[in-house]
């Protein structure tokens, strides 16, 4: 949180506000966040309540931090993510042309299970990929951990509040929008967006858990042949591999025998 809120005070845009929405988090998030802000008056900590009956936590984190902003231009960027100095104005430069737009940021993996999960997330875009991101079809989608918008599309579509039981409502935004006639951009953030990817096999588990609640095939047999086609795609490398170097050896030993 640190980072991302010093990369964020660090823009080269003038019109600019931070707002952290804390959720009631326990890990000394907000601490960390007012540390890294260092008194900045462009920055604020908002406390959320509780959601009420009907939100996800992370919808109403966003709708809090919505009502809370007053500028024509909102961003919506996760804690792990860290930006560039030059990435907001570029952003809003580019979202002339666009209602919302999306980013593809440069994933850091720090262990095996976010390397994993950043596989399968691979994966499944073949199917959903970033050119689809504006489509009005059932194929459009957004990243959540960097999505901007212009604050009459937002309200345009209902918000957050219109997605407030999605747990994947950075892909539910993007549909609406992309359904209303709203124009949905993708960028390429690399070298401009950095975000963290899972670092615990929990983690990893829950995320790829969240990304196919919505997508993922309904029949127990499609369900199965899905799983053995990715097991297939990411077994076959390493198995050949493994097969290739055993006879390579059995080559050798039958030269020398």
């Amino acid at each position: 949180m640190g980072r991302c809120v010093k990369s964020l005070l660090s823009q080269d845009y003038g019109e600019l506000e931070v707002i952290v929405v804390d959720d009631s988090s326990t890990d000394g998030t907000p601490e960390e966040a007012l540390e890294a802000a260092a008194g900045d008056p462009r920055f604020r900590l908002v406390r959320a309540p509780e959601p009420p009956d009907g939100w996800l936590g992370k919808p109403w984190a966003c709708w809090i931090g919505f009502s809370e902003s007053s500028g024509d231009v909102l961003l919506f960027v996760d804690a792990d993510v860290e930006v560039a100095g030059w990435t907001v104005s570029g952003i809003v430069s580019a979202l002339e042309g666009a209602d919302a737009a999306t980013a593809s940021p440069t994933h850091s993996c720090r262990g095996l299970a976010g390397a994993v999960e950043l596989a399968v997330a691979t994966t499944i875009r073949i199917f959903f990929p970033q050119w689809m991101v504006g489509s009005p079809d059932e194929r459009s989608w957004g990243f959540g951990g960097f999505f901007v918008v212009w604050r009459r599309a937002y309200l345009g579509v209902g918000g957050h509040e219109a997605v407030r039981d999605s747990p994947v409502e950075d892909r539910d935004l993007a549909r609406l929008l992309a359904s209303r006639g709203f124009r949905v951009a993708m960028l390429r953030g690399m070298g401009a967006i950095r975000s963290t990817w899972a670092t615990s096999a929990r983690e990893a588990l829950d995320a790829v858990a969240r990304i196919a609640s919505r997508d993922a095939p309904l029949s127990p047999g499609n369900a199965a042949a899905v799983a053995a086609g990715l097991a297939l795609l990411y077994a076959w490398p390493p198995l050949a591999l493994l097969a290739a170097l055993a006879s390579l050896v059995h080559v050798k030993a039958a030269l020398l025998a």
